[in-house]
Formats: C-alpha cells, structure tokens, sequence
C-alpha cells in the first residue's frame, strides 16, 4: 500500500513526480480558474489516506485564462444528503 502524497500547492510536474515516489499514477487532470498557471489547486484522494500501489489521483490543475464563472458551471451540483418527504396535511 502506498499513502497518498499532499500536492496541493505544487506545480504540476512536482506534483506528478511526488505521486509516482509514491508508488502512484495520476489519474484526470482537470484545469480550472487559478492566479497561477500550473499549482495544483486540489487532489482527490486526500494527502495521507493510504490506497493501494498503482492507484490513480486525481488532479485540479490552476489556469488563469479558465473564466471564474466556466469554472463554477462545470462543478457538478451538490447532491444534498437526504431529500425531505413533502409534508402531509
């Protein structure tokens, strides 16, 4: 097993070169608005989860030419956790 490396903040190729020390591939790469070209902005799994070797993880890859407003409509829409039952007179 391997645990997950924290690579949020790093450039992209650093941040690739910390997941495959740890005996990890990354996975998708998605680019979203960021100031900064290349900072990974966030990870899926999480840094310190331990995972299988050869798991994949996901990154979010910071780009400032993404407009803010693209970035938030290709977020998918939170699932709420329970759907209340309609209420009953």
């Amino acid at each position: 097993s391997s645990v997950v490396p924290g690579v949020t903040g790093l450039s992209e190729a650093d941040a690739r070169a910390r997941v495959e020390k740890a005996q990890l591939v990354v996975g998708s790469v998605k680019k979203s608005y960021g100031p900064v070209k290349g900072e990974v902005l966030g990870q899926r799994p999480a840094a310190g989860i331990e995972v299988t070797a050869g798991s994949t993880v996901d990154l979010v890859v910071g780009d400032p030419s993404v407009s803010p407003d693209a970035a938030k409509n290709t977020a998918p829409a939170p699932t709420p956790a329970f759907t209340p039952a309609p209420w009953v007179d």
